[in-house]
């Protein structure tokens, strides 16, 4: 028939009318038969799926994550592309909507809920630091095939230096100044002394500084204002303050702090005092992380 492809869909004359589509000037009825593949009322001919979000020809899934768990998720929406073809897409979307629910149902028990947070977030600094090793090696490259140096971007200059010289020298007093750190943020408070100590050091220093970002704590903030104009240079605020420190980041963090102050890389000190501080703060620090650490039964 005219305007018709052997073997192919149509779409007839009722289900035109069905489509309101009445101006018959545009359109020849009689015996009138056009592919449905050239015909473009898309979001008429398809039922609308949940979280299937059509844009610039492909299809994506998209859904956000209730409030309650975006902070376990790590995200405050998911989004994923499922391809260009609709039925394809569709297929994709059904099964992430389905995976997805299952997920949300059972984050609301509060220890699965503890248990992906923790995932997600060790995943993310994991991911994180390999990014970094990426991108430092690559900058590297570029310096030295440039002839240029940088070294306090990698924390080889002085004042990044002399910091960790100090660390090396009294581990055990450095671990402790680190561990008040990890309470006050913790509980979401400024460390004072902390702050400081930083300041003083890098007053101090000659060479170039190396850089620090903190809370937006208006103590912090008074704090730096007093600084020299080159420390100022150094200090960036964070646009909030962050969420309370959770008890599973508070051990990774411990544990960080163990390994780097009292791990095999480090040397104990020969004099017989210095050693005994620096058992004595090993075997506290070994206790905190003891009392945060997950029950076997739990993990």
């Amino acid at each position: 028939m005219p305007g018709s492809i052997p073997g192919s869909p149509t779409i007839t004359r009722k289900f035109l009318i069905i489509l309101n589509i009445s101006d018959t000037r545009l359109v020849e009825w009689a015996d009138f038969r056009y592919p449905k593949r050239e015909f473009r009322y898309r979001s008429m001919l398809q039922p609308k799926i949940p979280y299937l979000l059509p844009e610039r020809g492909r299809f994506y899934y998209q859904r956000r994550v209730p409030l309650d768990f975006q902070d376990a998720v790590g995200t405050k929406k998911w989004r994923k592309p499922v391809g260009g073809e609709y039925l394809t897409a569709v297929d994709e979307v059904r099964k992430l909507t389905k995976e997805h629910d299952a997920l949300l149902a059972t984050l609301k028990n509060p220890e699965e809920r503890r248990d992906h947070k923790a995932k997600t977030r060790r995943a993310r600094e994991t991911a994180k630091a390999a990014a970094d090793i990426i991108a430092d090696a690559a900058y590297r490259k570029w310096l030295a095939a440039n002839n240029i140096e940088d070294p306090e971007f990698f924390g080889e200059d002085p004042g990044s230096m002399a910091i960790v010289a100090e660390m090396r020298a009294v581990p055990w007093a450095s671990a402790a100044s680190f561990v008040e750190a990890l309470e006050a943020e913790r509980k979401v408070e400024p460390n004072l002394a902390m702050i400081t100590t930083y300041i003083d050091l890098m007053e101090a220093a000659d060479a170039p500084l190396c850089r620090l970002t903190i809370a937006p704590f208006q103590e912090y903030r008074e704090i730096v204002e007093a600084a020299s104009e080159r420390v100022r240079g150094t200090i960036r605020f964070l646009p909030r303050i962050p969420e309370p420190m959770d008890d599973d980041e508070f051990h990774d963090c411990l544990v960080e702090i163990l390994n780097s102050h009292f791990g095999p890389s480090v040397t104990p000190p020969s004099n017989p005092e210095d050693r005994d501080e620096f058992d004595l703060a090993k075997q506290r620090l070994e206790r905190q992380i003891s009392r945060v650490s997950r029950s076997p039964d739990t993990i």
